[in-house]
């Protein structure tokens, strides 16, 4: 790559700086470009394939985790389990959200998991790039609740406000996006929630 001259160095610089001591807030853009749809999980592996997949993921765990006694979890065990789970599979997203998954989430260690490789793009930088509704929202008690409104943005424009409770996005109920959606380690009840609130920030 070319590398930066002296000039464009000492520009760069001053953008920086003087973004840094501008005390009033810049409305970040709104994207020009759509937003990614959730990714749905293919059938493309055949029984044969979804086994060995599972063999090899259960062997790499087995032979390199980093704790031999598997937080005192008998590892053996939940494969032996999760290997008659299996064999009632009948396609590739069952294979992924209620056999693999559930297998690495019962050692109970956080930032352990299996993608399949439509999920892989949901890892790329636009999932993370600047661009909002100007509001954002938590779940609460169980429901997806509106927490906060910023002036001037699309939300407010549209008569948003703090404490309104979204009940359907794009048509779908939120448990009906938490269900459709791959869940991410670890698998605990806070995590479901951020997984799911996180899911409807892409979605917004």
């Amino acid at each position: 790559m070319r590398p930066y001259t002296v000039s464009q160095l000492v520009l760069l610089l001053a953008l920086v700086l003087t973004a840094c001591s501008n005390p009033t807030p810049v409305p970040t853009p709104t994207p020009t470009r759509a937003p990614k749809p959730t990714p749905v999980i293919e059938n493309r592996l055949s029984a044969a394939e979804r086994a060995e997949i599972f063999e090899a993921v259960w062997q790499t765990v087995n032979d390199n985790y980093f704790d031999p006694t598997f937080g005192g979890q008998d590892w053996q065990a939940i494969g032996d389990a999760y290997r008659q789970k299996l064999a009632t599979v009948q396609d590739d997203r069952a294979f992924w959200v209620d056999v693999l998954n559930p297998m690495l989430f019962g050692l109970g260690v956080s930032h352990m998991g299996a993608l399949p490789p439509e999920f892989s793009s949901q890892m790329d930088p636009m999932t993370f790039s600047a661009g909002t509704l100007g509001m954002d929202v938590r779940s609460l008690d169980g429901q997806v609740v509106i927490t906060e409104v910023t002036e001037g943005f699309p939300a407010a424009q549209a008569g948003l406000k703090p404490g309104l409770v979204i009940t359907a996005l794009d048509g779908r109920a939120p448990e009906q996006i938490a269900a459709e959606a791959l869940q991410t380690p670890p698998d605990n009840e806070r995590n479901r929630r951020a997984n799911l609130v996180q899911n409807l920030r892409t979605l917004l």
